[in-house]
C-alpha cells in the first residue's frame, strides 16, 4: 500500500517511518517521554534494602520519594506519581494494607513547635502518621502529621488533613466530611 508523501510529493510504503501520522508520533513521542509505570519490584527492592518495611506487593512508582527512617508500607499498597513523605530520625509513618496514594500526595510527620514572634518556626518535632487499610488518598493532598486516617476512608483531592479521621470517612476538608455507609452509589 502507498501514500502520498505530503513533504517532497512522493509516495512512501506503509511501515516506512516516514509515512507514519502526527498522532501516530505524538503518541510514541509521549511513551518515550512518560515511559509507563515499570519497575516496581526495583523500586521495592531498593527501598527494602535501605531498610524500609516495605511489603514485596507494594506498586510504587520511580518518582515517589520516602524520607523517614521509620516507614511501614502494607500489603497491596499503590502509591502514585510525585508522592512525597517527609519525616525526621523519631518520626513513624505506617500506611496499611490495600491503600491507594495518588499523585502528588505529601506526608508531614515532622514539624515545629510554634515558637516566638521573632522566629514562628521553633524546634523541630517528630510526629506519627497513620492510614488505615482500604483508604484512598486522592492527588494533591496533604497529610499532616500527627494524623490517623481510619480505614476505608476516601481523601478528596487536593484536602489537607491534620488530626484524626473515623473510618469509613469521605474527608474533603476539615468542615466537610461524612461517614460512608452501604455502598458508594448511594453518594
Amino acid at each position: 500500500m502507498t501514500r502520498p508523501n505530503l513533504v517532497d510529493g512522493g509516495a512512501t510504503r506503509a511501515g516506512d517511518p516516514a509515512s507514519a501520522s502526527p498522532a501516530f508520533l505524538r503518541r510514541l513521542l509521549r511513551r518515550v517521554a512518560y515511559p509507563p509505570p515499570r519497575g516496581y519490584r526495583l523500586k521495592v527492592g531498593l527501598l527494602r534494602l535501605s531498610g524500609l518495611d516495605v511489603d514485596p506487593s507494594v506498586r510504587c512508582v520511580s518518582t515517589a520519594r520516602f524520607y523517614p527512617d521509620d516507614l511501614h508500607i502494607g500489603r497491596e499498597t499503590f502509591t502514585g506519581y510525585e508522592v512525597r513523605i517527609f519525616g525526621g530520625v523519631g518520626s513513624h509513618v505506617l500506611i496499611m494494607g490495600n491503600v491507594a496514594v495518588g499523585p502528588g500526595v505529601v506526608f508531614l510527620a515532622a514539624t515545629h513547635e510554634i515558637g516566638p514572634s521573632w522566629r514562628r518556626a521553633g524546634p523541630g518535632r517528630d510526629t506519627t502518621i497513620e492510614i488505615g487499610s482500604g483508604t484512598w488518598i486522592g492527588a494533591r493532598s496533604v497529610i499532616v502529621g500527627p494524623s490517623r486516617i481510619g480505614c476505608g476512608c476516601i481523601i478528596g483531592a487536593g484536602a489537607v488533613v491534620r488530626g484524626d479521621v473515623a473510618d469509613n470517612t469521605l474527608y474533603v476538608s476539615a468542615s466537610e466530611s461524612r461517614t460512608l455507609q452501604g455502598h458508594m452509589d448511594d453518594f
